[in-house]
Parts: structure tokens; sequence; C-alpha cells
């Protein structure tokens, strides 16, 4: 996969030096790593998120269903990414990324967060035993039950201190 994902930037003009690519194992946790250049062409074990203040240092996940979580905080240049299914959001990726963020850049409300797409409400048919982890973004349509996990996510950075003017959900 990373063979081909280094193929495909080398094929298109979007200027990445691939030698400065680090990208989390993805296990659906919550555990998130502090990284530098000496993890430059990497994949880190045992994570689902990533921060750094280094220059250069280029942040990547994959994503399907998942969301991906972007921050930053420009003002003490600091940025970070997390990799969000439903099991790392009941066991708070989103949460860990911004305590590993806060650690770097130090106030979260300096931060600012983008939500990428991931499975909307209307596709994530859960059963009651998931539904229950998320008891504040269940949807009932139709006699079955939904999970909103961009609500979800939004609902857990607001609850450590994000602003939700800062918080992109699009």
């Amino acid at each position: 996969m990373a063979a081909i994902f280094t193929q495909s930037i080398k094929q298109h003009p979007l200027h990445i030096n691939v030698a400065k690519l680090v990208r989390c194992e993805q296990i659906h946790s919550a555990i998130v790593r502090s990284v530098d250049s000496r993890a430059w062409g990497t994949v880190v074990p045992g994570c689902d998120g990533l921060v750094t203040k280094t220059p250069g240092t280029i942040l990547a996940i994959r994503t399907a269903d998942c969301f991906p979580i972007a921050m930053a905080d420009e003002t003490r240049q600091a940025w970070g990414i997390g990799h969000a299914g439903w099991k790392g959001i009941y066991k708070g990726i989103a949460e860990s990324l911004v305590r590993a963020m806060a650690q770097l850049s130090g106030r979260p409300e300096s931060m600012r967060v983008w939500i990428g797409a991931g499975i909307g409400s209307c596709h994530f048919e859960v059963r009651q035993d998931v539904a229950q982890l998320f008891p504040e973004s269940v949807v009932q349509r139709d006699g079955k039950l939904w999970v909103d996990l961009r609500k979800e996510i939004e609902r857990r950075l607001l609850a450590v201190g994000l602003d939700k003017n800062k918080i992109n959900a699009d």
C-alpha cells in the first residue's frame, strides 16, 4: 500500500517530499504519539494519532468509513492528525489528540480542528450494544438505531475545551 501511495504522489504534482511522511499503524485505539524527524519515512506502530512541531513533517492516515481529524496551532507551530473510527472515538481518540497537542502547544483554545469525511448517520446502523456507547449521538429512525459519529467527535472536542468556532466539520 505504501508503495502505491508513494508512486501515486510521484505521478501527481503535489510537491510532497515522501521521505518526510509519517503514518500511524491505525489499530482503532485512542493512542497518539509525538513524532519528529527521526520518524520520517516510517509507520509508527501501535497508534491512531500523530502530533509534531518539526517543520517539514508530513503526517498521514488512511480512511474509508473512519473520520480523519486534523488539528493545528498556528501560533505555536504544532499540528496533528487522528484516525477516528467508532472504536477509537469511543476510546477517546479526539480527546487524546487534544491532550497530545496541548503538550506541544499549551492551550486547547488556540487549536483549530478539521473533521474530514466519514460514514454518516444515514449509513451507520448499529445494534443496541454499540448505540449505548454513544447515548448523545444516537438517532432512531424506522425502528432502527443509527449513530452520528461526526456529532460525537464534535461533542467530545467541545467537552475538552475547544472553541466551537474553530471546529470545521464540513
